[in-house]
């Protein structure tokens, strides 16, 4: 046995190695210190590819170089991938492997080495070695000072096959030339000199391929035909309610490469689904599948399911009546059975109702840490039989059950069980899951078993201390934090909700206010993403959560009353005042012997006395600016 390399080099012409060359001419093929040609004893040799401390993309640049040479047509030399490896340099042990290493920084690139019988010329193992003192690329076109893997992988893969290297004026265009310079791509692509090498050495004997259908070890058949992914083995029954899904295969049985495109064809009852084709080179022994792929569901009754490979006739095969396989499946109408679902009545926000109070079917848009939850539930027979035996429904929160419920039978085609207000108590504040299964004791046999849990989450908040506003009352919450306590320019976007009509939001440093006059009553929530704006940059808070209530004025504060204002621009005085049920207050006020007209969206400040009826109103509100519309 004897060992040998050869190297490509970087911008000069120095030649590596002891190996005799042919005179060819257009190539050179290595030779013995006997004269005996370098080759393998048969048409292909295995490579492995470790990549470790190679650029991005590396297997995939040097496996294209293997493609280069499988893809010459008159040659049946074939390089195989034989998958990653941690084995690394250049040693004799059983393995050809492609990896990268540190050859030190002179001119040498790559280089490939041989070990062979000195008698017979028979390659035994080659190693290829990319030096990492030099900067690779894998990119799809060649980049300036940087050297092309693709291109430096197909020439010394060139001397994995026999073929030297070549150092004439005119071998400058070959993949064989042995000098190269960053950014050059040219050697990923072969000359006709370089075809004619691997040719010469290997020559395609005009084997012609034979395209197959195929059935794989561990596959139930050519075509697998399965109610569910994942599977090679067919389906024992299959209905008309489930989608069905094919796997197929082909394989090159000839003796010969198939270069050239050809497409395989899945036919259902006659009608063309889908075509495919492979890459190429497709060599002998090839084998190309697809799994899972779906054909929908099939009414009940038999269907023939037919694979066509070379349906177009594009590729000269050995034998040419082998291309067609077909088989047929019974498929039947699907059993009478119920199927359980949760399922959203009509009305219903969703299938799992959970809201901050009773009587409600639609879920709340918040929940707050204190608050008693109550969750609505809905169960739905979406089957084609109604049920025949009792079954149970269990609430689930956080995983723990929570309660269990039993109805009896039978529930019919479409209808429904369901609970409402069911009180799950308070929640803390966080992330919480609420879960209902159907038919949790696995009691009825159902059409899918698979549909019986649905599952939501809810966030619990933690409350901000908001009091109750009043309609007509000028009003201010806050300050709300943000979180936010750099310096710049405060913001808040209303992402969902709204404020109460009459209320706006203010921005005072880093805090949040909302201040106004509420004008209607009711319950508000609404969510803010508070922002702030430092120099250039914007930096986002987490989402506040606001809830509001505002309740209108009471009864008592709606009429005519008479009451001393003790401030005010124009007070002391006697004031005789008129408060809608909006707040809005008109009135005149007597001061210094001179009537005034008056208007005030609301009163606050100084407490004004009053009488009878207008007690009440008088304690929740005072006037501390009176306009003068008209002096008498």
């Amino acid at each position: 046995m004897t060992f040998t390399s050869r190297a490509l080099h970087a911008g000069c012409a120095l030649l590596c190695g002891v190996l005799l060359a042919s005179s060819a001419g257009a190539y050179q093929v290595s030779k013995t210190s006997r004269g005996v040609e370098l080759k393998w004893s048969s048409p292909g040799a295995s490579f492995a590819i470790n990549t470790s401390a190679g650029p991005s993309g590396a297997a995939t640049a040097i496996l294209a170089g293997m493609e280069t040479w499988n893809a010459v047509e008159e040659s049946a030399f074939v390089f195989a991938y034989t998958g990653s490896t941690s084995l690394r340099g250049a040693a004799m042990d059983g393995k050809n492997v492609c990896s990268f290493g540190d050859l030190g920084d002179d001119d040498t690139l790559a280089y490939n080495s041989w070990w062979y019988n000195p008698s017979s010329g028979e390659i035994l193992e080659s190693d290829v070695v990319f030096n990492t003192a030099f900067s690779w690329s894998a990119s799809a076109t060649g980049v300036a000072g940087k050297y092309d893997l693709q291109s430096i992988a197909t020439h010394e893969l060139g001397h994995a096959l026999s073929l030297d290297d070549l150092y004439g004026v005119s071998d400058v265009e070959k993949t064989m030339y042995g000098v190269t310079s960053d950014g050059e791509t040219k050697k990923r692509s072969l000359h006709a000199d370089d075809i004619a090498g691997i040719s010469y050495l290997y020559p395609d004997r005009g084997e012609p391929p034979n395209l197959t259908p195929h059935q794989p070890a561990g596959w139930g058949n050519v075509i697998v035909v399965a109610a569910a992914k994942g599977t090679t083995a067919d389906s024992a029954t299959l209905y008309s309610s489930d989608t069905l899904y094919v796997d197929w295969a082909v394989k090159n049985q000839g003796e010969g490469k198939v270069t050239a495109r050809f497409y395989t064809a899945l036919y259902v009852d006659g009608e063309l689904l889908e075509s495919w084709y492979p890459s190429l080179p497709f060599m002998a022994g090839d084998i190309t599948q697809v799994h899972d792929y779906s054909i929908g569901s099939l009414s009940p009754g038999v269907h023939t399911l037919q694979i066509v490979t070379d349906m177009l006739g594009a590729i000269q095969e050995s034998d040419e009546s082998d291309n067609v396989y077909s088989r047929t499946v019974t498929v039947a109408a699907p059993p009478l059975l119920p199927n359980l679902v949760p399922s959203k009545p009509a009305g219903w926000s969703d299938r799992i109702v959970v809201a901050s109070a009773a009587g409600t079917t639609t879920s709340s848009p918040a929940f707050y840490a204190g608050e008693t939850l109550y969750v609505d539930w809905a169960v739905r027979n979406g089957g084609t039989a109604g049920t025949t035996n009792p079954f149970h429904t269990a609430l689930y929160v956080d995983g723990a059950l929570k309660a269990t419920w039993y109805r009896e039978a039978p529930l019919g085609v479409e209808a429904y069980t369901a609970v409402s207000d069911y009180a799950i108590g308070a929640l803390s504040a966080g992330s919480h899951t609420i879960r209902i299964v159907a038919d949790s004791g696995g009691a009825v046999a159902e059409g899918n078993e698979a549909d019986n849990t649905y599952e939501k989450t809810v966030t619990v908040l933690i409350p901000l201390n908001i009091p109750t506003l009043t309609v007509g009352v000028k009003s201010e919450v806050g300050p709300i934090s943000t979180g936010l306590h750099q310096d710049g320019v405060l913001s808040a976007k209303v992402v969902s909700g709204k404020l109460p009509p009459g209320m706006v939001l203010a921005f005072r440093g880093n805090s949040l206010y909302v201040t106004g006059v509420p004008s209607k009553a009711g319950r508000y929530e609404v969510v803010l993403v508070p922002s702030l704006k430092v120099g250039g940059a914007t930096v986002t808070a987490e989402a506040v959560t606001l809830a509001f209530t505002v309740e209108a004025l009471d009864a008592l504060a709606t009429g005519v009353f008479n009451g001393w204002l003790s401030g005010g621009a124009r007070g002391p005085g006697l004031a005789q005042m008129t408060v809608s049920a909006l707040g809005k207050i008109t009135g005149k006020l007597s001061a210094g012997g001179t009537n005034y007209a008056f208007s005030a969206a609301s009163f606050s400040g100084a407490t004004p006395s009053a009488d009878g009826a207008g007690q009440k109103a008088a304690q929740a509100l005072a006037c501390s600016e009176v306009a003068a519309a008209s002096a008498s």
